[in-house]
């Protein structure tokens, strides 16, 4: 919605008269436009000066949505949490949870995590405020997403036990940003988000099995553990989860396994082994001391990897 659709929106909410209030809206209207935030801040201490903060919601909205544009959440959530204490009134239940929901999908965005368990209250009904729908799934699923960003893996866990505590049903997308943030963290445990998404007749995403490996990549026998297990459960590990296994091995200087990966990967009828995949089994067999403890292997790993890289170039050149 232009300028002018927004501006026709929220006049009609600004009691007759009110000259200076109009002048105000309009210009916030611009500020979300152009995500200027500092502007929006300054509007609103405009407003208080002339008294017509307290009787205008469109104010505080405004300013609020300019904050979420400009992914400066914080700003967005100071205002909100002003609001509760000196413009309730104006700031009611319904207008405060559109402007949260602006606030948590910047917080998302940017991967604010702190500032996005801060908005999360704002969207809970609490008595004397209009009829307010209970958070949805996808409202946790952008504050689970920015914890995972933020690499707070613990607290993305805690909000998919809290949203069965009050009775919301996790579905694919807040299990892959939980799995994310374990992927971040290299912790334990996605092995487990991804056999429980299983267990709910949830299909997992390859993106989410991808992280579960990566997140289990700090030890290559948890990613290796990983690779069977997923395929236990008829999903198909692409490219990028096997790359991450593999690289394990390399780290751990682990040839046998890494070659194994390698050849399995290379039997997938829906994946081709890349660089990467060839470059990690060749440094695999590579000790620490820079020695090649498998020697068998390396000249058909070394063309692989070679006309793996041509053709790379030349799918790049075309």
């Amino acid at each position: 919605m232009d300028m002018k659709g927004r501006q026709g929106v929220f006049v009609a909410r600004v009691p007759p008269g009110s000259a200076q209030q109009l002048g105000i809206l309009e210009a916030l209207c611009a500020c979300v436009d152009s995500a200027d935030w500092r502007q929006a801040l300054a509007l609103v201490d405009q407003g208080k000066l002339q008294g017509s903060v307290a009787t205008s919601t469109a104010i505080c909205r405004l300013a609020v949505l300019a904050c979420a544009v400009a992914d400066e959440p914080g700003k967005g959530i100071a205002l909100l949490r002003a609001g509760d204490h000196r413009v309730g009134r104006g700031l009611d239940g319904l207008k405060k949870v559109q402007s949260a929901l602006a606030v948590l999908r910047s917080c998302e965005r940017t991967g604010l995590w702190q500032e996005a368990l801060e908005g999360l209250p704002f969207l809970m009904p609490r008595g004397g405020e209009l009829e307010i729908p209970r958070p949805s799934a996808v409202t946790y699923n952008a504050v689970i997403s920015a914890c995972g960003r933020g690499r707070q893996w613990a607290k993305a866990m805690g909000l998919l036990q809290e949203m069965q505590r009050v009775e919301l049903e996790p579905d694919v997308i807040s299990y892959g940003s939980a799995v994310r943030g374990l992927q971040a963290s290299f912790a334990v445990g996605a092995a487990e988000l991804l056999l429980d998404l299983r267990a709910r007749g949830l299909q997992p995403s390859q993106e989410a099995c991808h992280s579960a490996v990566s997140a289990a990549s700090a030890s290559w026998q948890r990613a290796v553990a990983l690779l069977g297990e997923i395929r236990l459960v008829r999903l198909m590990p692409g490219l990028v989860g096997y790359n991450a296994a593999i690289d394990a091995c390399r780290q751990a200087r682990n040839p046998q396994w890494a070659l194994k990966l390698l050849e399995q990967l290379e039997r997938m009828p829906s994946e081709t082994p890349d660089t990467l995949s060839y470059a990690a089994a060749i440094g695999a067999c590579c000790d620490y001391h820079g020695r090649f403890s498998v020697l068998g292997c390396l000249p058909r790993l070394c063309h692989q990897l070679e006309s793996s890289a041509v053709g790379a170039l030349r799918s790049e050149s075309q």
